[in-house]
């Protein structure tokens, strides 16, 4: 949050028509005494002495500005920074049919994107933005800092949110660097790591990207050693996939490559546990510390208020300015 000055400009109008009208008052009186001077008998030698000093007058003035400024009702004022510049949380989330894999139970997509959104509970700062990919990434929440509508989305992504296919990461990965921006900030590839050689080989290249523009990319790897069938799409839960000699296709966690990948972006791996939580703080230090700025406030009552400080000025030339009268009114 950024503090910033603020004024009620309908007070502040009402004040300068007010301050317009006193000095149209003071040139009045200056008008009066000049035409007493020119009221004086010729060669008399007199002046007529001014009913205000210049002196005066100028304290005047600037009581009277001092005033305007305190009905201006100036205050600072905590206002949101610039959001485009906040460091942002991508979460790029495998929904292809991979995913379906019972290994974890009910299924790797679905106790990950549980456990994606219990460890967005946590006090984490800055946006967070969500990419689905299978053959294609498609963007499923643009950067926001509405928990609520993120994890709206996220609940509702199946694997139906991207276009079928082989898992294609390198092409999510580039899409979430992109809304990343120049904030910084962290990006999390959730999946069970099974990709195309050629997809592989452009990750390194994506990760390197990523490093030079600030973005850490970390690991989540979902899915067990041993694996599990692969469902047939839009099929019965009890339809797999078979290869050629009618074997069922099964799907390993490639946890080698996923901890490599965040080697390469200069992130952390985690392995998801069945029934655990993804601590989303302790990868996310940024946003964490973001959080830390946010939850601060310069009132938590509202705006500072600074009308007392041109008023106590206002009030104090006014005093001085009787003085000066008292004082060159004495004989």
């Amino acid at each position: 949050m950024i503090p910033v000055p603020t004024l009620d400009l309908a007070a502040l109008g009402l004040a300068l028509g007010l301050l317009a009208l006193a000095l149209t008052a003071f040139a009045l009186h200056a008008r009066g005494w000049r035409d007493d001077e020119r009221a004086l008998p010729a060669g008399s030698g007199r002046r007529a002495a001014p009913a205000v000093s210049g002196q005066r007058l100028g304290i005047r003035l600037l009581a009277l500005g001092c005033l305007a400024l305190a009905a201006a009702a100036p205050a600072w004022r905590a206002t949101p920074a610039d959001a485009t510049a906040e460091p942002i949380l991508v979460i790029v989330l495998d929904v292809s049919m991979s995913m379906r894999a019972a290994d974890v139970a009910p299924s790797r997509l679905d106790e990950a994107r549980r456990q994606v959104a219990m460890g967005l509970a946590g006090p984490l700062g800055g946006r967070v933005a969500l990419v689905a990919f299978a053959g294609a990434p498609a963007l499923i929440c643009p950067p926001t800092t509405d928990r609520a509508a993120f994890e709206a989305l996220l609940e509702a992504t199946r694997e139906d949110a991207a276009l079928p296919g082989l898992s294609l990461a390198a092409p999510a990965v580039r899409r979430a660097i992109a809304l990343s921006g120049d904030g910084g900030g962290d990006l999390l590839l959730v999946s069970d790591g099974e990709f195309p050689d050629a997809d592989r080989q452009q990750l390194r290249d994506a990760a390197r990207e990523a490093r030079a523009r600030g973005i850490r990319i970390s690991t989540l790897g979902v899915g067990t050693a041993d694996g599990a069938p692969v469902p047939v799409r839009d099929g019965a839960a009890s339809l797999v996939q078979r290869d050629a000699s009618g074997q069922p296709v099964i799907s390993r966690l490639d946890a080698t490559l996923l901890r490599w990948l965040a080697s390469e972006g200069g992130g952390q791996h985690l392995d998801l546990r069945p029934g655990g939580s993804v601590d989303l703080v302790a990868l996310t230090e940024r946003l964490r510390l973001a959080g830390d700025r946010s939850s601060a406030r310069l009132n938590p009552f509202g705006p500072v208020s600074l009308y007392g400080y041109p008023l106590a000025l206002g009030v104090l030339l006014l005093s001085l300015d009787g003085w000066l009268a008292w004082r060159g009114g004495r004989p």
